[in-house]
């Protein structure tokens, strides 16, 4: 979490490791320079959690009332550092809440000990937005009622996909297989023909024995074997050449 502007910046670090990359998250970042406890100006919270954090011992807390470049008359990206430099991920939705230094409990909720999201009903402010990226023609809707409407720069209507925290999909595990291109979310995947190791994708999805739960595969273009299952996860390969459940 950085802080910028001309006469000085702050610079916040996790002192923990996210180490699931297929996993969504729910990071609420607060900046609240007029706060007089300098350490809790800026405070990023995960899955409704205050985490361990670190300020850069060269850059410090932010000054007192310090102005950085949010809200102010500057170019803003949104997924982006710079022109070169890109979020390399998915984002499910995103709030500015502009003048209002909130918690996590107005975005979600512990529901039988799990964080989910929830509908945000306060106040936005002047310069706030709501992007749901919901709408795959006008993807940098605002729908927070301000009209800050964003403009999509290299998004495709197919970079709208329905993998979300509330309707959530298996992905496949990118770690599994290095001759497979993943695009969509992890929920498309093009491999090296020639070869069945060089093709075989595994879609990872925890579920309980009790769950009624529903599952197909989209095969687009490729060869005269086409092969899915449902295995346990050390069990990656099938040996049916037709469609099939493996249990």
């Amino acid at each position: 979490m950085y802080f910028y502007n001309n006469t000085g910046n702050s610079q916040l670090f996790s002192d923990g490791i996210f180490r699931d990359t297929s996993a969504w998250y729910h990071i609420v970042a607060v900046q609240d320079s007029t706060n007089a406890t300098a350490a809790d100006r800026m405070i990023l919270y995960v899955n409704g959690e205050k985490i361990p954090q670190t300020y850069n011992a060269t850059y410090g807390t932010l000054s007192l009332n310090f102005e950085g470049s949010v809200n102010n008359t500057v170019e803003h990206r949104f997924g982006a550092y710079n022109s070169a430099q890109y979020f390399d991920g998915y984002i499910a939705e995103a709030h500015l809440i502009d003048g209002t230094a909130l918690d996590p409990t107005s975005f979600g909720e512990t529901i039988n000990g799990v964080w989910v999201p929830k509908a945000y009903s306060g106040s936005y402010g002047t310069n706030g937005f709501y992007l749901s990226f919901a709408d795959s023609s006008a993807i940098g809707d605002d729908l927070s009622g301000n009209g800050n409407d964003w403009t999509a720069n290299n998004l495709a209507a197919s970079d709208v996909v329905p993998d979300s925290p509330t309707n959530n999909f298996a992905t496949n595990n990118g770690a599994m297989r290095a001759n497979i291109t993943h695009s969509e979310g992890n929920l498309k995947m093009v491999g090296v023909g020639g070869n069945f190791d060089n093709m075989a994708g595994t879609f990872l999805f925890d579920v309980e024995d009790t769950d009624g739960w529903y599952w197909e595969g989209y095969v687009n273009s490729g060869g005269a074997e086409v092969r899915f299952g449902i295995s346990k996860p050390q069990n990656i390969y099938f040996n049916q050449s037709d469609p099939t459940f493996n249990f």
